[in-house]
């Protein structure tokens, strides 16, 4: 125990004392006396003459009397007035005013090592006074108040502090909640109070019980922002910024936890700043859903003022001195807690930390400690992770590069991206990856340990891109694209530069002082080179020469205030360039203390000193490769990416989007705007051509889950009804299954439009036309001319009549239309995407007239791979042009087969086919597939509808022989392998 004993003398500036305290036998002592004047030292009741040495002086007690009284005195000058325009006074860790007092270093002898203290201190009577503690006690005394402070705690030095303070008391749960405010900001009390019961509540609640049993609020005269066990100590000015009580008071009650009551092994680094700022500052922002942006705002500060030459580690960091020990010891230490939290989980850290402060309560504990705890808790060996983040100066560097990449069918395919390290030795790391597909966001965090690392990932859908780190979560080096234009960047730069005005020059000179101080060199117009703008960054003060417009462009002045703009320096990628405008030199003087707080924006304007307009660059997020070029679409006359389209379209009631139905790329452009569409939380259906509505039922109950694929598209006959590849479609209709989205069947019986087609309307029976829409409309004489020019260029085949086609094609559309409107009716809550061929929806001639005839919907036209020259005016709302995609993997035999007379008859077999080199030779008759029976070309295609590349497959044929008994052969064919040839019908078969 250690006893001081103190009077304070204002008028004087001085403060007397005794300290005395018992000391070990044999063992030397290191008493630090700091800037105190000894008037005496006796030891064992005898006077001694101890040599300073480093502001100590080390004691042996070798006998049985072990006391050690100290008789001290130490002056201090008083408060001076600053520069600011308010005349606040400059920063004093000590001193003694008539207008207050604190000390908290060097201002009485302390132990060297962990000691319990009991303070008495004597002040004016109209002073309060506070320290440490837990209790305090006053006696009164007429012109002098003694104040007794009781801290049952070993701690690492002692403080004091007194004024005129008004004094605010409350009870919060048993902790007592004091509020030391002076008499003109009194009403400042409560509003703290109140806040640190809410922070009290918020770390008992994360770290267990508060380490003391009183907090209290302090204003200081000077600015300052410190946490001490039981008490936080508040500039004035800072005190009144209303933003203080919701950001740097959270921060100094958690101080409470660590620093002031689990104490800091200095020899091992300040880990104590990194961890209160992440579990304060960065808690904060991630509490208002900005925690990815806060973590960027590290980055960029590191980045912008820690340069080579000021580099450190974190082992190193002890204190806060200038911005870039700033940016080290708070930013990239709580980067590495975010980071450990990553690598061990939540559970596991919430869980180290609460153990942490119990088992190092008033104890002195290093970065070694937090190891032992965070490793123990985890049951991983965390040496590697603490060894690099804490003993290295540099950062990761990381790019991405693409590798193999297999476009995906059906099921899981594999994508190969690449991560490369930049620095000297790789790091390991835990890198997120971010994949974006055509099936939705793919989430992968990374173990990367080599320079260079191929990652393989398994996908469903189209990829389209991989970001890196798109959350910041790692403690890197920024991409130029993510490295904001903004203030930090130019305080920050290695060099830096200023340029006067030729006019007006006496409004910047007190803000060029200013410059100075921070490190500007000022140049003029005449002596500013490109080498200089090559290397640094520049500030324009006022309106720019004309040499100088090229790099910051026009920008008006203010009426009034100061208006501060940061660019990118187009010399010199890494710095910027920045204009200052004022309209008076007391406009810059109210903002010259507050400008370095701004470093996170690149646009401010401030008038009478308040910030009145703030804003920040946007950068992308995370290190981003795009696997695929965007699909592009056009409206007016600008090309826009599909995301911005489907923002246009996304209010409207029924939204066609067509296609070619051989290209992939075009159900894929489909896909990506039912994607779009969902991710907005639109109540979806879709609409589709390609299913008719007897089949509605099968639809239904394979979308519910009830059937499984094969069953599905044997019921749905959809390989009788649609000759189109159904691995195009399926992507379509698995993202529909997969996120609740019905599907409407929307097309005409295939043999009613058939049965049109070749024999007109009146060739329906009466049972037939229950199936065909009641209202048709004829009276389109440019559609019908468009469909005419269309038959003109079919191929002959078996319709001959182009009114009967006419018949058909009308016959369709308004089928359709009435699926679309019955639907819509019926679930008014409900968008409707219709996917259709781009004929039925061109001009709104096919689908979308009739449609809206029905119901005057809200409607918008899409149109898949117009080309520019066939681009015509209405055609369709916006265009897109998908580039082209190779299709999902298909299994061809290479054959074309013939129904004949309910057989599956080889027509011809195809040279270099698998077919052919398994031995099928036309003519042959198609029994089994894998033993199931083949009783028609459907059969065949569902079959191999589920054949993955390198599969084989046992066929039964049947040899018919002219001169011979026929045979039946059972052949393995395969293994299938991607063909060159696209399925097809022909005019009386079907090649497969």
């Amino acid at each position: 125990m250690v006893s001081i004993d103190v009077t304070l003398d204002m008028e004087n500036h001085r403060i007397r004392g005794k300290a005395s305290t018992e000391l070990p036998i044999g063992k030397p002592v290191l008493i630090y006396v700091g800037g105190v004047e000894l008037d005496r030292v006796t030891l064992a009741g005898q006077t001694i003459n101890p040599t300073i040495e480093e502001d100590s002086f080390k004691v042996v007690v070798s006998g049985r009397n072990r006391l050690l009284r100290i008789q001290f005195h130490r002056d201090f000058p008083p408060l001076s007035p600053g520069i600011g325009a308010k005349k606040d006074h400059t920063m004093a860790n000590n001193f003694i005013d008539t207008k207050g007092v604190v000390l908290l270093d060097g201002w009485c002898p302390t132990l060297e090592e962990l000691a319990r203290y009991e303070l008495k201190a004597a002040v004016p009577a109209d002073f309060k006074a506070i320290s440490e503690a837990d209790a305090v006690k006053v006696e009164y005394r007429e012109k002098t108040s003694i104040y007794i402070f009781e801290f049952p705690h070993p701690r690492t030095g002692i403080s004091l502090v007194a004024g005129p303070y008004q004094v605010s008391l409350e009870s919060h749960k048993g902790i007592e909640i004091a509020a030391y405010f002076f008499p003109e900001d009194k009403e400042l009390a409560q509003k703290y109070i109140d806040k640190s019961g809410h922070y009290l509540d918020l770390y008992e609640g994360l770290l267990g019980p508060f380490p003391f049993k009183r907090f209290a609020i302090v204003e200081n005269r000077v600015p300052t922002g410190y946490g001490l066990p039981t008490y936080t100590l508040l500039g004035q000015e800072v005190a009144k910024l209303p933003f203080i009580v919701d950001t740097s008071l959270g921060h100094e009650i958690l101080h409470s936890w660590f620093g002031n009551s689990v104490y800091v092994d200095l020899k091992e680094g300040n880990w104590s700043e990194g961890l209160t700022t992440y579990l304060a500052d960065y808690l904060y922002e991630k509490q208002k859903g900005q925690g990815s942006d806060y973590r960027h705002r590290l980055l960029v500060d590191y980045q912008s003022y820690v340069h080579e030459d000021r580099a450190m580690s974190l082992a190193q960091f002890r204190f806060r001195t200038n911005r870039a020990s700033k940016a080290v010891g708070y930013g990239k230490g709580a980067m590495l807690f975010h980071m450990l939290k990553q690598e061990i989980g939540e559970d596991a850290f919430n869980k180290a930390m609460e153990r942490f402060v119990v088992d190092y309560r008033f104890k002195i504990a290093g970065w070694s400690e937090l190891e032992a705890v965070f490793s123990d808790t985890s049951k991983k060996d965390l040496s590697v992770f603490f060894d690099q983040w804490l003993g290295r100066k540099d950062v990761p560097i990381l790019t991405i590069s693409k590798g193999n990449i297999t476009y995906p069918g059906s099921g899981l395919q594999s994508l190969k991206v690449i991560i490369h390290q930049g620095t000297e030795s790789p790091y390991s790391l835990l890198v997120p990856l971010v994949l974006e597909t055509t099936s939705g966001e793919v989430r992968r965090n990374v173990r990367v340990k080599t320079e260079k690392e191929s990652v393989d990932i398994k996908i469903k859908g189209q990829p389209l891109s991989v970001t890196l780190d798109p959350d910041y979560d790692l403690m890197r080096k920024l991409d130029p694209s993510e490295f904001s234009p903004v203030l930090s960047r130019l305080l920050g730069s290695e060099h830096k530069f200023f340029v006067l005005p030729s006019q007006c020059p006496e409004i910047y000179g007190q803000f060029a002082v200013f410059l100075r101080s921070l490190g500007f060199e000022e140049k003029n117009i005449d002596s500013l080179t490109d080498l200089d703008l090559n290397k640094g960054s520049l500030l324009i003060l006022g309106d720019p020469a004309p040499r100088l417009e090229r790099l910051t462009g026009e920008m008006p002045g203010p009426d009034s205030g100061v208006i501060i703009t940061v660019r990118e320096n187009p010399i010199n990628p890494k710095g910027v360039v920045a204009l200052v405008k004022a309209s008076s030199s007391k406009e810059l003087g109210l903002i010259l203390r507050k400008l370095t707080h701004y470093g996170r924006y690149s646009t401010l304007r401030f008038k009478d000193g308040k910030l009145v307009e703030k804003n920040t660059a946007g950068t992308q997020n995370g290190i981003r490769l795009a696997l695929q070029t965007e699909i592009m679409g056009i409206a007016a006359s600008d090309l826009s990416p599909v995301y911005r389209i489907i923002n246009e379209v996304s209010e409207k009631r029924v939204i066609y989007v067509g296609e070619r139905h051989d290209r992939f790329s075009h159900h894929m452009a489909q896909l990506r705007v039912i994607q779009g569409l969902d991710r907005q939380d639109r109540r979806l259906a879709v609409g589709m051509e390609m299913f008719q509505r007897p089949f509605q039922d099968v639809l239904d109950r394979y979308l519910d889950g009830q059937i499984d694929e094969k069953t599905f598209l044997k019921e749905s006959e959809y390989l009788k009804r649609w000759r189109y590849d159904y691995h195009l479609y399926r992507p379509i209709v698995e993202y529909c299954k997969e996120h609740g989205i019905p599907i409407l069947a929307l097309n005409l019986p295939a043999e009613i439009s058939k049965k049109v087609a070749r024999e007109g309307l009146e060739s329906l029976s009466d049972k037939e036309l229950e199936q065909v829409p009641v209202e048709l409309d004829w009276s389109n004489t440019v559609y019908k001319t468009r469909l005419r020019q269309i038959f003109k260029e079919h191929p002959e085949g078996a319709i001959k009549n182009f009114d009967d086609f006419y018949q058909a094609q009308v016959l369709w559309d308004e089928t359709m239309a009435q699926s679309v409107h019955d639907y819509l009716e019926n679930n008014p809550d409900r968008q409707m995407v219709v996917l259709a061929g781009n004929g039925h929806i061109a001009f709104g001639d096919g689908i979308p007239s009739r449609t809206c005839r029905r119901g005057k919907y809200d409607q918008a036209i899409i149109i898949a791979n117009a080309t520019c020259n066939s681009i015509e005016q209405d055609m369709a709302d916006f265009f897109l042009f998908p580039p082209m995609i190779q299709p999902p993997f298909s299994a061809k035999l290479g054959v074309i087969l013939n129904d004949e007379d309910n057989r599956v008859v080889l027509k011809k077999v195809m040279h270099n086919s698998i077919a052919q080199k398994s031995g099928l030779k036309s003519g042959d008759l198609l029994l089994s597939f894998d033993g199931e029976p083949v009783k028609d070309i459907s059969d065949l295609k569902l079959a191999l509808f589920f054949k993955k590349e390198g599969d084989t497959a046992r066929i039964k044929i049947k040899r018919i022989k002219r001169f011979a008994r026929d045979k039946v052969l059972e052949l393995t064919v395969g293994p299938f392998k991607p063909l060159k040839m696209s399925f097809h019908h022909t005019r009386k078969g079907s090649r497969k």
